[in-house]
């Protein structure tokens, strides 16, 4: 019986990450087509990253393609290789992607505000990440302190505050991620990798209102990157334009991007705000709305990574029609 990964390849789906958005390996989609010549079998919908492409070259080892002839791969072993088998080699090359592609936002789960990690629909295991949490702070309508912590229940870390809570952030430090020669992310400096080709030290944090503003949004110093509306309030419907502003610092910052929806649609081209650290997008959803601020900078320390990222996550719910 065939099983639902058990599907012929017939696409190859390109997800990017970081900066390298937007650049296709077209010897991993040449590789992919041939493989799909003979009916290599591959779990459905596969994403192959840009730097994956030694994987794809083990994938053909195992399938037992070992060159070409006429176009067409030539084959030492069986002709039909197990979705299994071929996950599992998949999941060893390409696990380690790139670690500033995720980041941190909060939503509604079950009725608690919850701390998510993830990219797009990818709601990845938040728990286990908390201790990268450095702080969580709440305040109230009127921009007082409420004491706030976030607690593990079950798969997800959900909101605790001793009073109801109008707005939330959250500061995460991901830490030191190096890219070695061959695809390879490591959570360690360059100075650790021989041969590192991308180094950075990744920070992400998360605003999230939990009632339409009635005045500005106050800066939280531990978010070094933010993302707040520009006024005092922000759209009530879908479709509409709104104005947004970053701040690095706790100054506005210029050339940030910002990306209008990170869980429906994280591979949009984004914005970038102006020399005022002001941008305009449209609000996507009647619904859950995750705005995402990315920035990337100076390293503080060379020796050890050559850049430092931010994602700053805004998060607000528009309402729906009553029931």
């Amino acid at each position: 019986m065939t099983g639902i990964h058990d599907i012929p390849l017939s696409t190859a789906t390109f997800s990017h990450a970081g900066r390298a958005r937007g650049k296709l390996d077209t010897s991993s989609v040449r590789i992919c087509s041939r493989l799909r010549l003979c009916g290599t079998i591959v779990p459905r919908k596969l994403k192959l990253r840009q730097d994956t492409l030694a994987g794809v070259h083990k994938l053909m080892h195992i399938a037992g393609v070992t060159g070409m002839h006429g176009g067409r791969p030539m084959r030492s072993i069986s002709r039909t290789v197990s979705a299994g088998l071929i996950a599992a080699t998949l999941a060893a090359a390409f696990a380690s992607s790139a670690a500033n592609a995720h980041a941190i936002w909060f939503a509604q789960r079950a009725r608690q505000l919850a701390l998510v990690y993830g990219v797009g629909a990818d709601d990845l295991d938040a728990v286990k990440r908390l201790p990268l949490v450095k702080s969580v702070k709440g305040f109230d309508a009127s921009g007082e302190p409420v004491m706030t912590t976030l607690r593990a229940a079950g798969a997800i870390p959900v909101l605790d505050s001793d009073e109801p809570v109008a707005i939330v952030a959250a500061e995460m430090d991901y830490g030191i991620w190096s890219k070695d020669a061959s695809g390879e992310w490591h959570n360690k400096g360059r100075d650790e990798v021989p041969g590192a080709t991308v180094s950075e030290h990744n920070f992400k944090y998360a605003l999230h209102l939990t009632q339409v503003p009635t005045k500005p949004v106050p800066l939280v110093p531990e978010l070094k990157l933010q993302l707040v509306p520009a006024g005092a309030a922000i759209p009530e419907k879908m479709g509409e334009a709104m104005k947004v502003r970053a701040y690095y610092d706790g100054k506005p910052a210029a050339g940030v991007e910002i990306m209008e929806d990170y869980v429906n649609d994280p591979d949009q081209v984004p914005v970038k705000t102006d020399a005022q650290g002001f941008a305009t997008v449209k609000v996507r959803n009647q619904g859950l709305n995750v705005l995402m601020a990315i920035l990337v900078g100076p390293s503080d320390n060379p020796a050890k990574y050559a850049s430092m990222e931010y994602r700053s996550s805004l998060s607000f719910v528009l309402p729906h029609k009553p029931e």
